[in-house]
C-alpha cells in the first residue's frame, strides 16, 4: 500500500499558503504529487491558485 504521508505534509502546506480549506488542499498537492499538468475546477476559490496552473470552468452562462 503506497504511503502518503508526504503528500498530505504537502496538503497542510499548500492549504497555510493558498487559504484553503484542508479538502481542497489536499486535491492540490495529490494533483501535484501525480505531476498534473492543469488544476481543472468549477471553483473560482482556485483561481489564484500558485501551485498549479488553473483551468477554471465558468458555469455561469450555462443553462
Amino acid at each position: 500500500m503506497p504511503n502518503y504521508r508526504g503528500v498530505f505534509k504537502d496538503a497542510l502546506t499548500i492549504a497555510a499558503k493558498e487559504k484553503l480549506r484542508a479538502i481542497d488542499a489536499v486535491h492540490v498537492a495529490f494533483a501535484a504529487h501525480y505531476h498534473c499538468e492543469r488544476f481543472v475546477t468549477t471553483d473560482v476559490h482556485f483561481k489564484n491558485l500558485s501551485a498549479l496552473p488553473v483551468f477554471l470552468i465558468d458555469l455561469s452562462s450555462v443553462s
